[in-house]
């Protein structure tokens, strides 16, 4: 009976020494689960406070646009577009013709005219008559003298006819130029809405693409070590674990109205 005695104690013995090395490689696996789900804990808390730093970059940056391309700014710049929009018209330069429409005997003496034309009459009727009521030299020297004046007349008349079409002529030109340069006026104004408005969506566009790719990058983070983290502190057992920090969407900053 003895051998056998020993034989059961010595059964106990190994079996207790596999309990005993059991536990110990059950501890030592609970303490390794427990030290992971520290690092996972201290992994996201690293990854959220990146994720926070690139949101207040993001608002930092927002802000400096806003004091440029604040919604303000471009929904009246949106406004004012759409209203030079509404007349396309008024932006494009069209010259007028120019139309005159006077003539040199337009200039003419009338005084002087009338005075010709009755000398005319007298040396006709003169002439008719014989030279009843004139001499020959007189009516000669008449007739060169009023050709004289005729000359002289008609030279007057061009004169003040190109003078006055001259006029005519420059506020023709500055009347084209004033509404070319309306035109272009609101052509550059429309330039520059136009201008502010992409440049404005653009840079807004860039920080909501920037938001987007960090909440994104950050939730996928999350997600990924959150559930590790999980896993392991259901296998720590009682092993202290370090608490798991929450995640927040970013607030969304002011939008800017649509535009189109």
């Amino acid at each position: 009976m003895l051998p056998l005695v020993f034989a059961a104690a010595a059964s106990l013995g190994s079996a207790a020494i596999n309990a005993n090395a059991q536990s110990q490689a059950n501890k030592q696996a609970q303490a390794g689960a427990a030290n992971a789900a520290n690092r996972a804990s201290a992994a996201w808390n690293e990854l959220s406070g990146a994720y926070d730093a690139n949101e207040q970059l993001l608002r930092d940056y927002e802000n400096k646009i806003g004091q440029v391309y604040s919604p303000e700014i471009l929904n009246e710049a949106t406004k004012n577009y759409k209203v030079l929009l509404s007349d396309p018209n008024s932006l494009y330069y069209e010259p007028t013709e120019f139309d005159y429409g006077k003539s040199v005997e337009d200039f003419y003496d009338k005084a002087w005219e009338t005075s010709a034309n009755a000398q005319q009459r007298a040396l006709e009727r003169s002439a008719a008559n014989a030279g009843g009521l004139y001499s020959s030299g007189l009516i000669n020297n008449t007739a060169t003298l009023m050709g004289e004046n005729a000359t002289k007349s008609y030279k007057e008349a061009r004169e003040a006819y190109m003078q006055d079409k001259g006029l005519a002529l420059q506020q023709w030109q500055a009347y084209n130029d004033m509404l070319k340069n309306k035109a272009s006026s609101r052509l550059g104004l429309m330039q520059a809405y136009g201008g502010a408005m992409n440049s404005g969506i653009g840079y807004y566009g860039d920080v909501t693409s920037a938001r987007i790719s960090n909440q994104n990058s950050a939730a996928d983070a999350y997600a990924n070590l959150a559930g590790t983290y999980s896993n392991l502190v259901s296998q720590a057992g009682n092993n202290s674990v370090n608490p798991w920090a929450s995640f927040k969407a970013p607030t969304q900053q002011a939008s800017v109205n649509k535009l189109y």
